[in-house]
């Protein structure tokens, strides 16, 4: 487990900047993240960068080192695929009505393991404003075997109740960081919804007539059924949310990304400079001058 005694991102800046892509093919996605850390490294960037975004189609990216097994390429033929510039196995990302993605860019000075923590701490807390208690994953021995990120946990992963959430991967130049992750919104979804139809079920069947009652027992007060659990059994354990009653009703791709700013400010004591680009124009136009000449 990642020990938590890291303070290092909120002594960065008190300014960052939120970049606000939306929806992009998954090439165009992989170039901006790098294209990022590039320019954070020539110190064209001087605040540190949250950025989110989607996939127009279904994306199957490839860690910078991971082999491409022949058993699987018969398999993912169909499948647009990319490759990152960062660790890891393969993600199979999907449309933002089922995924977002957050990358981050800033100048580092700590090991990744504390990075992973600081960061995964944020994601906690943005789980938390869905009414999840999440947690850091777990060294899984068999993850360098498995060709899906999502099949196998680490402890920089965040998990809800053993099922995986997020998985994250880094990649460092010189004295630059880029981290970026894959957000199930779809696993959220299901989370959510297990838990209110649940709490539903249950203040159902807690209220029922006192023991020995005639059917009709007047003004007598209920009496409550205590056997039943506070929370729906999920592999094994029964308590994975904090508050049914804190969780949105609406589970989407611009909730989300008001949840990861609120988190990252919050957690952090920082502001946002919000900036709302396309990723093609500030890779290939000369707007991405906004973002390079932005100072400390």
């Amino acid at each position: 487990m990642i020990k938590k005694d890291s303070n290092y991102l909120s002594n960065i800046s008190k300014e960052w900047i939120f970049l606000q892509t939306g929806i992009s093919s998954g090439l165009q996605n992989m170039l901006l993240d790098a294209f990022l850390l590039d320019e954070m490294n020539k110190g064209n960037i001087k605040l540190p960068v949250l950025r989110t975004y989607g996939w127009e189609v279904p994306t199957l990216s490839l860690g910078a080192s991971q082999i491409k097994k022949h058993n699987y390429k018969s398999d993912l033929c169909n499948i647009n695929m990319v490759n990152r510039i960062t660790g890891g196995q393969a993600v199979y990302h999907d449309t933002s009505e089922s995924e977002i993605t957050y990358s981050l860019v800033f100048n580092h000075s700590g090991s990744a393991r504390k990075i992973y923590f600081e960061i995964g701490s944020i994601l906690i807390s943005f789980l938390n404003k869905y009414g999840l208690i999440a947690d850091f994953g777990y060294s899984d021995k068999s993850y360098d075997s498995k060709f899906n990120c999502f099949d196998s946990k680490t402890s920089a992963d965040i998990v809800v109740n053993n099922t995986k959430i997020i998985g994250s991967a880094q990649c460092r130049k010189k004295h630059s960081i880029l981290q970026h992750g894959s957000i199930k919104l779809n696993k959220i979804r299901e989370l959510v919804h297990c838990q209110q139809s649940f709490h539903t079920l249950r203040h159902s069947l807690r209220v029922l007539p006192p023991v020995g009652s005639p059917p009709s027992c007047g003004a007598v007060a209920p009496r409550m059924d205590t056997s039943l659990p506070a929370s729906p059994p999920v592999n094994g354990t029964l308590n994975y949310l904090v508050d049914v009653t804190l969780g949105p009703c609406n589970i989407d791709f611009h909730s989300a990304e008001n949840y990861l700013k609120q988190s990252f400010e919050e957690v952090l004591n920082i502001t946002f400079l919000t900036i709302n680009m396309k990723a093609d124009k500030i890779i290939f136009s000369g707007e991405k001058n906004c973002l390079l000449k932005l100072k400390t």
